[in-house]
């Protein structure tokens, strides 16, 4: 199965070693795995089976998403009915970032299939290998 990895990070080296650890469980489990950084590339993401979508926590009480991500899924077409894990970075503001990530999938068709507020490379490593992929 063919799946993306796609994130926004604002230059946090630690929300990196989050996606590499994903990247590695879904590898480990079989599956082809492609990461894609939002913030520079420009690639569509309904091509992928099985999408994981995350960002870091930017804001302490707005739960900002990046007009990055908003605009990606957007321009992406043909996502309504993917199926999606949703997860961002443990900070303070992070519940509420993932519930506003969470709306942005739901809006445009996809079904959040699973969402975590990951912690360490470990945790993101462990969810992943737990995970139902379909």
């Amino acid at each position: 199965m063919r799946i993306g990895i796609a994130y926004f990070a604002d230059k946090n080296s630690k929300f990196i070693e989050l996606v590499k650890s994903i990247e590695k469980a879904v590898i480990e489990r079989g599956h082809q795995a492609q990461i894609i950084d939002l913030k520079t590339a420009k690639a569509s993401l309904s091509m992928f089976n099985f999408l994981i979508i995350g960002c870091n926590t930017l804001s302490m009480f707005g739960g900002k998403i990046p007009d990055q991500i908003k605009n990606s899924i957007k321009q992406s077409g043909g996502m309504s009915g993917k199926h999606c894990f949703a997860f961002v970075d443990k900070k303070l503001g992070s519940f509420k970032t993932l519930s506003n990530l969470m709306k942005i999938l739901e809006q445009e068709g996809i079904i959040i299939f699973s969402s975590e507020v990951l912690l360490t490379k470990d945790h993101a490593y462990r969810t992943i290998k737990e995970i139902i992929i379909e």
